[in-house]
């Protein structure tokens, strides 16, 4: 009973600390890109790209509050789903003989930090926490001895988002760390249980490619090409300390001291535990979570793809800690009043996006059709509204202050007609289209006569259509580069 009162106060203690840290989304309730068109044809947003478990978590949300996907109640599934995922973290961690005030506090880490924001605030991947929820409780199940649940629960795992199965490896190589319990043909086993899952996705991934009407073309190996994937395996680590330290120094220079983080925590375990396997494993675990990167081409670096790594620097910081459980537990609460502020603005930030749109699009005249110049042909984002702090997605400078619906003519589409019940002109496709004529040539004179700076709008009264424009002078503007 103990055991059970302890977890419901952490699930609702690290969901309310989520809800904290990304109260001015949430409060607005803001939506973007896909959350326009999931609720009109969801299989093809969840099984289409191969994930069941986010499917069917959909479809029981759906069930327990229809029509509910563009109010606010998605994101409160999500900071259910957030602390469910810390409480299973806590047990897990408790499992491994953690001290007590570390395990409770190390998911703060998790919680708190940005990248966690690229899943739940996003009606879309609502259900994204369960996904290493699911894998954490398989890892529990493994320590206790339940090696049927194990496998189960990190199959559903990887069935909800593939590249996750990296948690599960994180979990695999973290245990006998922490533990100092090396047993080989148990870790052996582990891991072709792992790989049984991947199989087992693999499997599902060509059924649905053969069998459903519109799969997800991309697929999961690509040519060997070490330059490019290389880069994308670094591309996806760097998220875990490069947004912040670029929102307390500027971009430019978290792409150089990023790398110092991981040698602390490295030089610091090898001082305090003078051991070189968790010294080593402080080092390297980093890079367990990027392996998928270097068998895909072009490989995601999206924040919510760099979840794993969330995961693998905390139980990096686990040795350390261990050693020094008040030291730990100081060094928790710090990096935690770190990074909440990272995350609230990231959070502000969507909701300055998210209102423009809003204001330019309620500025419409009913009875006007809403046509998106053709100035825009790249879908490129303006960097000049990244606004007073920065935040990296990868190598590049971004903050959610640049996304519009209307950078990409298939967001806005959906944005204007699914939402707004306003006609729509895609002017890229249709340059025929009578209400396209002369629309480049009226964006680039710079007028607006719309309510905001960004997105320009240029109402044509005898036409009865707002032309918009996507600004042209700093869209020219490149991303910084290392």
């Amino acid at each position: 009973m103990r055991r059970r009162l302890d977890f419901a106060v952490a699930t609702v203690a690290y969901a309310l600390v989520w809800i904290a840290t990304r109260w001015p989304a949430i409060r607005a309730n803001t939506l973007f890109f896909d959350d326009f068109e999931i609720p009109f044809r969801p299989a093809d947003f969840y099984w289409g790209p191969y994930r069941p478990t986010l499917y069917l978590e959909f479809l029981l949300r759906d069930l327990i509050a229809p029509h509910a996907f563009w109010t606010v109640v998605p994101k409160l599934f999500g900071a259910l789903y957030v602390g469910i995922m810390a409480a299973l973290l806590i047990e897990l961690l408790t499992a491994w003989d953690v001290p007590l005030q570390v395990a409770r506090l190390l998911p703060l880490i998790v919680v708190a930090h940005p990248l966690l924001a690229d899943g739940p605030l996003w009606q879309t991947y609502a259900g994204l926490p369960i996904v290493p929820a699911l894998i954490t409780a398989g890892a529990l199940a493994w320590t206790r001895r339940r090696k049927l649940a194990f496998a189960l629960l990190t199959l559903a795992g990887v069935l909800g988002y593939q590249v996750f199965v990296t948690l599960a490896l994180v979990y695999a190589v973290a245990e006998p760390v922490v533990r100092r319990r090396w047993r080989w043909r148990e870790l052996v086993e582990r891991v072709a249980i792992i790989a049984g899952c991947v199989v087992v996705q693999l499997v599902l991934t060509a059924i649905i490619r053969r069998t459903y009407g519109n799969p997800d073309p991309r697929g999961m190996i690509a040519v060997f090409d070490p330059r490019t994937q290389l880069h994308g395996a670094v591309d996806l680590t760097v998220n875990v300390w490069m947004p912040v330290i670029a929102f307390y120094t500027g971009a430019l220079r978290a792409m150089s001291l990023w790398k110092w983080v991981p040698i602390a925590i490295a030089a610091a375990t090898a001082v305090s535990t003078r051991r070189i396997v968790p010294t080593f494993f402080s080092a390297a675990i980093f890079l367990v979570p990027a392996l998928p990167n270097l068998l895909i081409a072009q490989g995601p670096s999206t924040w919510r793809v760099s979840i794993p790594e969330l995961f693998a620097l905390v139980v990096a910081l686990v040795p350390l800690f261990s050693r020094f459980p008040r030291a730990g537990v100081i060094v928790t609460i710090a990096i935690f009043a770190v990074i909440a502020p990272v995350s609230m603005y990231e959070a502000r930030c969507r909701v300055d996006s998210f209102d423009r749109d809003r204001q330019l699009v309620a500025s419409v005249p009913r009875g006007d059709a809403v046509v998106l110049a053709p100035v825009n042909p790249k879908h490129a984002e303006d960097v000049s509204l990244i606004g007073p702090h920065d935040l990296t997605w990868a190598y590049e400078r971004r903050t959610p202050r640049m996304w519009s619906e209307f950078n990409d003519p298939w967001f806005a589409n959906r944005y204007v007609t699914n939402y707004w019940h306003l006609p729509f002109v895609d002017c890229l496709a249709t340059p025929s289209d009578a209400r396209c004529s002369g629309a480049a040539a009226l964006c680039a004179t710079g007028r607006n006569d719309g309510p905001v700076v960004y997105p320009r709008a240029i109402r044509d009264e005898a036409r009865r259509i707002t032309i918009v424009c996507p600004s042209q002078v700093s869209l020219r503007e490149k991303p910084l580069q290392p």
